[in-house]
């Protein structure tokens, strides 16, 4: 499930090539004005964003707001529904967002991996195993839990290290821009 965080991430990511083009100081700054706006709507899904902003098209047009949707019936009594657990394929996706991001993203942060960790927590450990068939982290046969979730983390945090240590730069010949 991508989220608008996810979407923030992106559209940062954009800013750095940019530098390199003449004249992009204007779209430089439009960029990173767009990303600081979505910071509200970090933890929102894009579906949910999305919505919000054809209700907020649709006000600026008409000038009412759309009418709510209605809501289900409540169910009297009984639990909480559980969450449902996250998807292999999903969290595969975010590990290998996180991944590649590690290798040059200025806004890299060590602690974007513990909480990945954190939401990786839910799955099984036959689930943490195809997770790491799909993002190449070599798991042994029959891993613990934790085993399985420090491996992916040391991989993410890993490659990170080994950028900063060579000061390689994605389009870079050691120490020769490209």
């Amino acid at each position: 499930m991508q989220t608008v965080h996810d979407l923030q991430r992106f559209i940062e990511s954009l800013i750095e090539p940019l530098k390199h083009l003449a004249g992009s100081t204007k779209a430089q700054d439009d960029l990173k004005k767009v990303a600081s706006c979505l910071t509200p709507f970090a933890p929102h899904t894009l579906a949910d964003f999305a919505k919000y902003l054809t209700d907020a098209d649709h006000k600026i047009r008409t000038g009412d707001w759309p009418a709510p949707a209605a809501k289900p019936a409540k169910k009297t009594g009984g639990r909480q529904p559980a969450k449902p657990k996250p998807s292999v394929d999903e969290m595969a996706q975010r590990v290998m967002a996180l991944y590649e991001s590690a290798a040059g993203d200025p806004a890299f942060e060590y602690p974007e991996v513990d909480a990945l960790m954190e939401q990786l927590k839910p799955l099984t450990v036959a689930q943490l195993t195809e997770l790491g068939k799909q993002v190449d982290v070599t798991l042994p046969k029959k891993p613990k839990k934790d085993h399985a979730l420090e491996e992916i983390s040391r991989s993410i945090k890993g490659r990170r290290e080994n950028w900063e240590r060579t000061g390689r730069r994605e389009g870079e010949i050691v120490g020769l821009p490209v």
